[in-house]
């Protein structure tokens, strides 16, 4: 099995090289630049523009992690009543909402430092260090597939798992399935990176894994973040799959 993912792996690591050699653009300058700007060179409008991405998803992740915002229905006692301890704060993790605002901050704080330093360097007349591609390829994946995560996330919060009965719409919900996800659009369309469908994959693995965590899960006979369940969402029962 090991072996079969790492040939895929491997596989996949080729052909995306192969098709990033026939493209005409620098990913080094598409990282750190707006697909807007005219003039060469790093604008500090895009530095500022890129660190204020960054804080809202962290005021976000810290948002959900701490419960700031979160109004709960008075009826769901269960979740009013659930000792704030630090097994309930560790089991935040495994939610899928959660995933995806963990890649929301990584990647908008990799676009971010990316911004930064090439601002620092274009003003010291310096060049950036090799690495410096690395990071910025791996700033586009997390990109793209926050994305796609935030999208299908949002989409899927609100058709399938919002219930009235357990919370209100309060300011926690509608930052977690609202304001990331209409923050990843504006900056779909202000980033310089391409929007590469090829790097769904990447977006689907994560979705796959995650669907393996659920079921480890369920099969340890774990219980949920209010310990009374041993599903993490009730449409995703493995007891009663739907």
């Amino acid at each position: 099995m090991m072996r079969f993912v790492r040939t895929a792996s491997s596989a996949v690591d080729d052909i995306r090289r192969a098709v990033e050699d026939l493209e005409e653009y620098s990913l080094e300058e598409a990282a750190v630049r707006s697909c807007w700007q005219r003039s060469p060179g790093v604008s500090w409008r895009y530095v500022v523009y890129r660190c204020l991405i960054f804080v809202i998803h962290l005021a976000i992740f810290d948002m959900s992690f701490l419960e700031i915002g979160r109004n709960f229905n008075p009826d769901f006692t269960v979740g009013i009543n659930a000792p704030r301890t630090i097994k309930f704060y560790m089991k935040w993790g495994l939610y899928l909402t959660h995933w995806g605002l963990v890649f929301n901050a990584v990647q908008s704080f990799l676009g971010a430092l990316l911004v930064l330093n090439a601002f620092r360097f274009q003003r010291a007349g310096s060049s950036a260090p090799s690495f410096f591609r690395t990071i910025a390829n791996l700033y586009h994946v997390l990109f793209v597939v926050s994305v796609n995560l935030s999208i299908f996330i949002a989409a899927g919060f609100w058709s399938w798992v919002y219930d009235p009965a357990d919370s209100n719409i309060d300011a926690l919900t509608l930052s977690e399935h609202g304001m990331c996800t209409f923050l990843l659009i504006v900056d779909l369309f202000i980033v310089g990176l391409p929007y590469k469908l090829f790097y769904g994959f990447y977006t689907t693995t994560v979705t796959l894994v995650y669907m393996c965590m659920t079921y480890v899960h369920h099969l340890c006979g774990a219980l949920d973040r209010f310990q009374d369940h041993t599903f993490l969402y009730e449409k995703n029962d493995w007891d009663y799959p739907r």
